[in-house]
């Protein structure tokens, strides 16, 4: 199956989770829809694996960072401005990056990722005035 970007239906989705200004970290997710082969692998802010990971969906082995990630990465912050908090989407296709979506409330704020430890953490990260 081809997408509209003419690549097939295993395009990657890359998502950075900026809290005030700042990438924290992102993960990269591929095929979801199919309900069969939907995997994530969640990245920090440097695009090292993170210490933490959602348990109701596969590990993505084969995650990759793109070729366009500094600039998504830089994107990411500049499109977040003064937001405290906002997920923006990406995705990449023959080295061309393409904007997905900002998203304000990813999961409805009910996100799971283990260890437990990381609601805390991401919580600290935000800083409302």
């Amino acid at each position: 199956m081809k997408n509209f970007w003419g690549g097939g239906a295993d395009l990657a989705d890359y998502k950075f989770y900026v809290f005030n200004g700042k990438v924290k970290f992102m993960y990269i997710a591929q095929g979801f829809g199919d309900g069969v082969n939907e995997r994530m692998t969640f990245f920090d802010a440097e695009g090292r694996i993170a210490p933490f990971q959602r348990k109701d969906y596969a590990i993505y082995k084969e995650a990759k960072l793109p070729e366009t990630f500094s600039k998504m990465k830089e994107e990411s912050e500049r499109l977040a401005g003064n937001f405290p908090f906002v997920r923006v989407d990406w995705f990449e296709a023959e080295g061309k990056m393409y904007f997905g979506e900002m998203t304000f409330t990813p999961s409805g704020c009910m996100l799971k990722v283990e260890p437990r430890e990381y609601d805390r953490i991401w919580g600290e990260m935000l800083q409302i005035k």
